[in-house]
């Protein structure tokens, strides 16, 4: 009875973690560089990762420094999603959107939005999502988003050249 007992809550157990982490997605933020020029201009990429799960809507709010970084543009013309509920919204500090797909979306490394900031000068900032959801296409829109990452950006103090 006790083998019997300690199986079916194994199973149970295991069956809700399977689920759990089968659909899940992550959201991030990648760029092709983390250290940057001062005053130079450098691109962000908003990439969603699904494992199983299928979705079809994502909403997140972009927070920088704004006396650190500018925001020079935002693209989504090579976007995984189709249409846009709230196209970016630029305020200082911060980018918002939200947008979706007309059918389920999974995969890796899709693209969601590119952001063009300028580096304002020497020093750190970092880029982080906050807000944030991946509703899953599942009639219901669950928040299927387990973990989203910010990106931090250096731009090292430039020393002149000296000629004595």
């Amino acid at each position: 009875m006790k083998r019997s007992i300690f199986f079916l809550t194994a199973l149970f157990l295991g069956t809700f973690m399977y689920g759990t982490f089968a659909n899940a997605a992550t959201m991030s933020v990648v760029s092709e560089s983390s250290t940057i020029a001062a005053n130079e201009e450098f691109a962000i990429n908003i990439k969603i990762d699904t494992e199983a799960a299928s979705f079809n809507a994502v909403q997140t709010t972009v927070t920088f420094p704004k006396d650190v970084l500018e925001i020079v543009s935002t693209d989504k013309a090579n976007s995984a999603l189709s249409f846009w509920l709230e196209e970016p919204v630029i305020a200082p500090g911060t980018v918002r959107f939200t947008a979706g797909s007309a059918s389920g979306l999974s995969g890796k490394s899709l693209q969601v939005l590119r952001i063009v900031f300028r580096m304002k000068g020497s020093g750190s900032a970092e880029i982080a999502l906050s807000d944030s959801a991946v509703t899953a296409a599942d009639g219901v829109g669950t928040n299927v988003l387990n973990r989203s990452s910010g990106l931090k950006i250096i731009a090292p103090v430039q020393t002149g050249d000296s000629q004595e």
